[in-house]
């Protein structure tokens, strides 16, 4: 037996083990998912993963986690499972390929929640191999109610009121005011946050504001964001200073007299 032979035939064998091994090539997790809550349902909401896989191996089995928790497992020629977690969250029939061994990859989340919001991995492995990939989720509940309002007390301090109501992640609110076709950013702002037994967010940005210290007419501007994603709403009113306490965005500028 010539020995000097035996590194370079080790080395060959090396790398046809590594180029056949399982690979996952892509995972298919949207960043963000809104809940539609006018129609008391979501939309379709199935999380992919593509994969190379040899037929020489042997063992195939798919898993996917959540927060690296196991949530679903399937081997082919069985039906897929849902882990506790996952229990009747899941659809166990829906099938992404006809191909056996990539028939149920995917999975369809048909009941989704905010609580549903972290990272998610798909796991695939073989006797002789295995990889994986993560993604993050970002379930978003919309907010029922977005409003802005302001009003004048006696005293003549303007006070600005910001609110959302029952939204998921917790927002971020900022107060600007337009004036000679310029918006800037009100400073100073008081922020009360609130969470429900549900886990939504309400919040409230007030800021009190010397009638003085305010143009007449302001649009009033309040923005809401949520961070990590594209999701932003806005809300305007317009300001006037009418001399009168108590009046809010309905009434109207004083006019010079000729």
């Amino acid at each position: 037996m010539n020995y000097k032979s035996l590194p370079p035939l080790l080395t060959l064998v090396g790398i046809v083990t590594v180029c056949q091994a399982v690979k996952v090539t892509n995972i298919k997790v949207p960043a963000a998912f809104t809940i539609d809550k006018a129609r008391n349902e979501t939309d379709i909401l199935i999380l992919d993963c593509d994969y190379d896989f040899f037929q020489n191996e042997s063992g195939f089995v798919l898993k996917w986690l959540f927060n690296d928790q196991q949530i679903y497992q399937w081997i082919p020629n069985q039906k897929p499972s849902a882990l506790p977690l996952m229990k009747g969250l899941v659809n166990l029939t829906y099938e992404a390929s006809p191909e056996p061994f990539f028939k149920h990859k995917s999975l369809w989340i048909t009941k989704t929640s905010w609580n549903l919001t972290g990272e998610y991995t798909c796991h695939v492995q073989t006797f002789q191999s295995s990889d994986k990939k993560s993604a993050r989720l970002q379930v978003i509940v919309p907010e029922s109610k977005f409003e802005l309002k302001h009003k004048t007390d006696d005293s003549g301090v303007v006070n600005i009121m910001c609110k959302v109501s029952d939204i998921f992640p917790k927002p971020d609110l900022i107060v600007e005011f337009n004036e000679n076709d310029v918006y800037r950013k009100v400073s100073d702002i008081d922020i009360q946050t609130q969470r429900d037994d549900d886990g939504l967010y309400t919040v409230l940005a007030e800021r009190k504001v010397q009638i003085s210290q305010m143009l007449c007419p302001t649009t009033i501007r309040c923005t809401l964001s949520l961070l990590g994603t594209n999701y932003t709403r806005r809300v305007e009113t317009i300001f006037y200073d009418s001399n009168e306490p108590n009046l809010e965005s309905d009434a109207i500028c004083d006019t010079p007299s000729p």
